[in-house]
C-alpha cells in the first residue's frame, strides 16, 4: 500500500502552503498513494507528532511511506560564545501553526533531530521511505523577498538545545535509532541546501494562487514520469532544472538511495550511461561534468528506458556543473522521455587495460577494454576449469567465482566500468589548481581512541577494519569554501562521505567542518571504517580519501557508484546518495576550473589474521 502524510503550517505570511498540500495531494493521487492531510489548526506541534505516529503505526512491510512538508523553516542560534558548527543540523527546525505559543520548556516547534528519529522508526517497518521538505534547510538568516518571491524562513530563535532533546525524549522519540551518517534506507529531497532559503511564488498562469517553488516542480516532474520506472535521481534532475526555470537561486538537494525506483525499493543500475536532460531549443545536458572526463566532441546516443533509440548528444560546451550540447533527431524534434538514458558511442581513450579470456572478447568489446600488446594489463577476468569467472586486480580476488548466466556479460562490463571510474578518480592527485584557486585550507584526519584523536599522516597510515575515523577540515581563507569528502574504497565504490549536503558543505571564513561529530551531542566519536563482504579479506587494499574543496556549491553525487559486486549483489556499506558520474573514465581526467583536491591515501586492513 502507498501512504502519504501531507503537512502545511501556513504561518508568518506565507501564501502558498495549503495549495502545496492541494498540489501533491492531485500529484499523487494517480500514484495510487491514500492521503492524509494535516493542515491550519490540525498542523500543530502535537498534531504533527501524532499524525507521524500513526503514519508509522500503520506502515506495514512493502508499503510504501512519504511525509511532505510545507511551511517555514527555522534555526536556534548559538548561546553565547558558541558558534554552529557546519553541518550541524541539531538546531533546524520546522514551524507548525501554534509555534507562537512556545514557552520556556515547551518548545514548539519540531527539530530535524525529532524528524531524523521519527524517520528512522518510520524505516524499521518499511524499507520504502521518502521525505520531502518544501522549507528552508538550513540557518539563513532572511535575504528578503526576491521580486514576488517569499523566503520560507523566520528568524532565528533561542532555545536550549538540552531541553528540546528531554522534550523529544519526553515524547517517546527513538533518538537512539539516529545515525549520524543519515539514514541510508530513506529518500530526503529538501527545497534548498544547507545555508541557503526556499521561496513560494505566484504562479506563472496568472493565477493569483502562490506555490513553493520546490512543490510546483515537483508536481510537474511527477506527472511526467507518471508511467515511468524513473529513479528518484531522475525525478531530482528533472525538479533542478525546472526550478532553475523558477528561480535560478533556490538549488534543491537529494540525500538517501536516490538511485532508487520512485516508489520502490528496486534500484537501477547505471553503470553503463548517464542521465540526461532536456534544455530546451533541442538541447540536452549532462550533470556532473565536474570531474567526468566528458569533453567537447564526445557523442552520446539517446536511449529511451525501453531502449529505443530517440535522438544523438553532441557535446560542445563544458562548464563546472554540467556537459551540454545539440540533439540531433532522425525524425521531428521531440521533448526527451522522462526515462531518457545516454551512452556514450564515441569520446575518450579506453577506461582501463584488461586481459579478458579469448571467449569474451567479442562480447564485452576490444575498444572498451583489452590491454593493449605492450600496454600491462591492470585487471584480468580468469576463467576457472569449470567455467566460472572472477575478476582480479593486482591484489587479488574482487568477489567469489560466477557461474557463467544469461547476464555475464551485463555484470562483467558493470563491474570493469565500476573498476576503471573509480581507478581514475583514485589517480587525481594535488597538482595545481584551476582557476587560481588555492586557498589555505588545513586537513587533518585519524583515528578516534578511548584517550582522544589520534591523528594520522596523509600517506602511508594503515587503518584496520572497525577503527574509528575522523577529517577535520579547517578553512582559513577570507571567504567561504565548499567542502565533500569522497571516498574510493577497497572495492572500487566511489562513496560521499559529507552527504548531508550532497553540493557540500559550506565552511566560512575561519570555521572548520568535522567529519565523525555526533549530531545528538556534539562531540567526536568518528566513523567506523568498514570492509565490504564481497572483497576477501585475506590482504590489506589501498583506500583513497578525496577531498574536494571548490568555490561554489557543486553536486558531487554523480560521482557515486557501488564496488565490484559479489555473489547476491553486495553493496558498499556507504551511505548511498547514488548517481554515478560516467559512461566511462579516462587515463587521465580533465578538470573543470575553480575547485583544488588533496588526496589521503591510507591501506585498509581487514583485521583477520590467520
Amino acid at each position: 500500500m502507498r501512504r502519504a502524510l501531507l503537512i502545511g503550517a501556513q504561518t508568518y505570511g506565507l501564501r502558498g502552503v495549503e495549495p502545496d498540500v492541494a498540489a501533491m495531494a492531485a500529484a499523487l493521487g494517480p500514484l495510487g498513494f491514500t492521503v492524509c492531510r494535516r493542515i491550519g489548526p490540525e498542523a500543530t506541534r502535537r498534531g504533527i507528532l501524532d499524525a507521524y505516529r500513526r503514519l508509522i503505526d500503520e506502515t506495514g512491510p512493502g508499503d510504501s511511506a512519504l511525509v511532505y512538508f510545507s511551511g517555514h523553516g527555522g534555526f536556534v542560534e548559538p548561546g553565547p560564545g558558541e558558534a554552529p558548527r557546519p553541518g550541524d543540523n541539531r538546531r533546524q527546525f520546522i514551524v507548525p501553526t501554534d509555534f507562537e505559543e512556545s514557552a520556556p520548556g515547551d518548545f514548539r516547534g519540531v527539530g530535524a533531530v525529532e524528524l531524523s528519529a521519527l524517520l528512522a522508526e518510520l524505516t524499521t517497518k518499511t524499507g520504502n521511505a521518502a521525505v520531502i521538505l518544501d522549507c528552508c534547510h538550513a540557518a539563513v538568516m532572511s535575504r528578503g523577498d526576491l521580486g514576488q518571491a517569499r523566503v520560507r524562513q523566520i528568524g532565528a530563535v533561542r532555545a536550549d538545545l538540552d531541553d528540546l532533546r528531554r522534550q523529544a525524549l519526553a515524547d517517546g522519540l527513538r533518538l537512539d535509532l539516529v545515525r549520524r551518517e543519515g539514514n541510508e534506507t530513506a529518500v530526503r529531497l529538501v527545497a534548498c541546501a544547507q545555508e541557503e532559503a526556499a521561496h513560494e511564488i505566484r504562479r506563472g498562469d496568472g493565477s493569483p494562487v502562490h506555490n513553493g517553488v520546490l512543490t510546483l516542480a515537483l508536481a510537474q516532474a511527477l506527472g511526467e514520469a507518471a508511467g515511468r520506472r524513473v529513479t528518484w535521481s531522475r525525478l531530482f534532475g528533472r525538479v533542478q532544472h525546472l526550478m532553475r526555470m523558477l528561480l535560478p537561486h533556490q538549488r534543491p538537494t537529494i540525500e538517501g538511495p536516490s538511485r532508487r525506483l520512485l516508489f520502490e525499493t528496486g534500484t537501477e543500475d547505471s553503470a553503463d550511461w548517464l542521465y540526461v536532460t532536456d534544455t530546451g531549443d533541442e538541447r540536452a545536458s549532462l550533470a556532473g561534468a565536474l570531474l567526468l572526463g566528458v569533453q567537447p566532441g564526445d557523442e552520446f546516443a539517446i536511449r529511451s528506458g525501453s531502449g529505443d533509440a530517440v535522438a544523438t548528444l553532441r557535446i560542445d560546451r563544458i562548464d563546472p556543473r554540467a556537459a551540454s550540447g545539440p540533439l540531433i533527431f532522425d525524425g521531428l524534434p521531440e521533448p526527451l522521455p522522462a526515462d531518457a538514458r545516454a551512452y556514450r558511442t564515441r569520446g575518450m581513450a579506453a577506461r582501463i587495460p584488461v586481459r579478458l579470456p579469448a571467449s569474451l572478447r567479442e562480447a564485452i568489446g576490444p575498444a572498451d577494454f583489452l590491454a593493449g600488446p605492450a600496454e600491462e594489463a591492470a585487471v584480468e577476468v580468469v576463467e576457472s576449469a569449470d567455467g566460472s569467472l572472477t575478476i582480479h586486480d593486482r591484489i587479488g580476488p574482487l568477489h567469489r567465482p560466477r557461474r557463467p548466466g544469461p547476464d555475464t556479460t551485463a555484470r562483467l562490463r558493470a563491474d570493469l566500468n565500476r573498476i576503471g571510474r573509480a581507478t581514475a578518480l583514485a589517480g587525481l592527485r594535488d597538482e595545481e589548481p584551476r582557476g587560481n584557486f588555492d586557498p589555505p585550507v588545513d586537513i587533518e584526519w585519524g583515528s578516534v581512541r578511548p584517550g582522544g584523536p589520534h591523528s594520522l599522516p596523509v600517506r602511508g597510515a594503515t587503518v584496520r577494519a572497525g577503527e574509528l575515523v575522523y577529517f577535520r577540515i579547517r578553512n582559513n581563507a577570507t571567504a567561504a569554501v565548499y567542502v565533500s569528502l569522497i571516498d574510493i574504497g577497497v572495492s572500487y565504490a566511489v562513496g560521499v562521505l559529507s552527504e548531508l549536503d550532497p553540493r557540500g558543505i559550506k565552511v566560512g571564513a575561519g570555521q572548520e567542518y568535522v567529519y565523525g561529530v555526533d549530531d545528538l551531542t556534539g562531540r567526536l566519536v568518528g566513523a567506523e571504517l568498514s570492509w565490504p563482504d564481497a572483497i576477501d579479506p585475506g590482504a590489506p587494499r589501498p583506500e583513497t580519501i578525496l577531498v574536494l574543496i571548490t568555490a561554489e556549491p557543486h553536486d558531487v553525487t554523480v560521482l557515486a557508484q557501488d564496488g565490484v559486486r559479489g555473489r547476491g549483489g553486495s553493496r558498499s556499506a556507504l551511505d548511498e546518495l547514488l548517481e554515478h558520474f560516467g559512461a566511462g573514465g579516462s587515463r587521465e581526467f580533465r578538470r573543470a576550473a575553480r575547485y583544488c583536491l588533496r588526496t589521503i591515501e591510507f591501506t585498509a586492513d581487514p583485521g583477520v589474521t590467520g
